[in-house]
C-alpha cells in the first residue's frame, strides 16, 4: 500500500489547508494568524485609563487611596505612575477627574512627562493646573502638542504626575491616543 499523501501536488495541499481553515472558522474554532509587525490598515483610537490606585507617593507624607476611586494627600504633595503606550502612537489628549477644595492655597496639577533615557532630559507633554476649586467632582481636558505627541519607547520613558493641595482629590485620568501598531 502506498502513502496517499506523497502523491499530493503543492496545489492540492494548498486547497486542503484553505479548506481546513474555512471549516474551522465555520465550526467556531479559534484560529490564530500571527503577524510580526502587528500593523493595522486604518488608524485606531485607544484609551489608557489611570486609576488613583495606580499612583505611588513621591515623598514621606500622609495620603489616602480610596479603592472606590480617589487619591488624596493630607498636607499636600505629589504622586506619579509610569505610562506605557504602543510605539509610534500619537497622544491626542489627557482628561483628568478631580475634586479641589477652595480652602487650599495650592491648586491641583496633573502632567505627563517624557524622560530621555540617554540624557535624563525631561519635557512636559501637557501640564494641567486646575482652576475650579468648587469642592465638587469635575473633569478637564487638554490636547497634546503635535510636536511632542509621538511615542518613542526606544528613546523615552513616560509618566503621569499628580500634585495636590490639602483636601484635593485626584479621581482618575484618561489618555486618548491614535495608533496603527499594537506592539512596542
Amino acid at each position: 500500500m502506498t502513502n496517499r499523501l506523497s502523491n499530493l501536488r503543492p496545489r492540492d495541499i494548498g486547497f486542503l489547508l484553505v479548506g481546513g481553515i474555512v471549516a474551522a472558522a465555520l465550526s467556531g474554532t479559534a484560529i490564530a494568524i500571527t503577524d510580526t509587525k502587528f500593523t493595522y490598515t486604518t488608524e485606531k483610537t485607544g484609551h489608557l485609563s489611570i486609576h488613583p490606585m495606580d499612583l505611588s507617593p513621591m515623598g514621606n507624607f500622609d495620603y489616602s487611596i480610596d479603592f472606590t476611586g480617589a487619591f488624596g494627600i493630607f498636607a499636600g504633595g505629589c504622586a506619579s505612575t509610569g505610562i506605557n503606550l504602543p510605539q509610534g502612537a500619537k497622544v491626542v489628549s489627557l482628561v483628568i477627574y478631580y475634586t479641589a477644595d477652595d480652602d487650599t492655597a495650592d491648586n491641583p496639577r496633573v502632567f505627563i512627562i517624557r524622560n530621555n533615557l540617554a540624557t535624563d532630559q525631561t519635557v512636559r507633554l501637557v501640564d494641567i493646573e486646575v482652576a475650579d476649586t468648587s469642592d465638587t467632582r469635575k473633569s478637564t481636558t487638554r490636547s497634546i502638542p503635535s510636536n511632542l505627541s509621538t511615542i518613542l519607547n526606544g528613546s523615552f520613558s513616560y509618566s503621569l504626575g499628580v500634585c495636590l493641595g490639602t483636601d484635593d482629590w485626584f479621581e482618575g485620568a484618561r489618555i486618548t491616543y491614535r495608533y496603527k501598531t499594537a506592539g512596542d
